[in-house]
C-alpha cells in the first residue's frame, strides 16, 4: 500500500487513512513505513507492505 503527499508527515499520515479505509481480512503488516522524498521532507511517498492469506 501506498501514499503521497506534500511533506514527509502528511505522506505518512495519509497512509494511515488508507489503512483504514481497505478491509483486508487475514492480512497484517510486515515491517514498518518507509517514505522517500524528492527534497529532504518534500514531495513524498509512504509504503507499508502486508502479507495477506
Amino acid at each position: 500500500m501506498y501514499a503521497t503527499g506534500g511533506s514527509r508527515s502528511l505522506a505518512a499520515e495519509n497512509l494511515k487513512k488508507e489503512e483504514g479505509e481497505w478491509v483486508m481480512a487475514r492480512c497484517q503488516k510486515i515491517g514498518g513505513v518507509d517514505t522517500s522524498c524528492l527534497w529532504e521532507n518534500h514531495a513524498c511517498a509512504s509504503t507499508q507492505a502486508y502479507c495477506c492469506e
